[in-house]
């Protein structure tokens, strides 16, 4: 299900797009060694070239366990010297399985300065340890979380963690505001504001 909505997510981005794709689980079966560093950048940061990505999602085969802390420590590498603004989505459908705390890697990469926006999708989640801690991830970060149930949640959960984001900046060019187009409006005091969007090509 996963792959048929990264596929269909995939195909509508827009073409210039800067894109990366980070698999886990996906290469060592669980109870093997190396199945907690079982972590892959298997499309690094670039321009889309979406043959090439729906290539690499449709090669993924789920074997192994769920590494989260580890996955999410290393996408923050992978987007560390990237400019701003930076965004995580991270998609799970099981809890952490290898002594890691996502919670407390969430805020590492705030404290060393990575300012990464993590949204987080779970998709039929039935532990909730795990929901309060990827609802902490999207919180310590910035970004939100969604729950999905279904083919059709799962889509439009990644589709609303893509929208695009926007600044309110008042007359001092001072942000009085952060949101999402689509998402629920920003309350502000009566004046004049500017709105600056985040576009797809930065």
């Amino acid at each position: 299900v996963a792959k048929d909505v990264m596929a269909q997510i995939i195909q509508d981005l827009p073409e210039n797009v800067q894109v990366a794709l980070r698999v886990f689980g996906h290469r060592i079966r669980e109870g093997a060694t190396g199945d907690c560093q079982d972590s892959d950048l298997v499309f690094p940061m670039q321009k889309m070239d979406k043959p090439r990505l729906l290539r690499k999602v449709r090669d993924i085969e789920a074997l192994g366990t769920t590494p989260l802390a580890y996955s999410l420590r290393l996408a923050g590498e992978d987007v560390r010297h990237l400019p701003e603004p930076k965004h995580i989505i991270l998609v799970t459908d099981g809890k952490e399985e290898c002594g890691g705390n996502p919670p407390e890697v969430a805020e590492g990469l705030v404290r060393s300065g990575v300012n990464v926006q993590v949204d987080v999708v779970g998709f039929d989640l039935a532990d909730a340890a795990t929901k309060r801690d990827m609802e902490r991830v999207a919180k310590i970060t910035g970004g939100l979380y969604a729950d999905a149930k279904s083919t059709r949640e799962l889509l439009q959960a990644i589709q609303q963690a893509l929208a695009a984001p926007y600044d309110v900046l008042d007359a001092g060019g001072k942000r009085v505001g952060r949101g999402r187009v689509g998402h629920q409006a920003i309350p502000v005091p009566e004046g004049m504001y500017s709105v600056v969007m985040q576009g797809a090509d930065r």
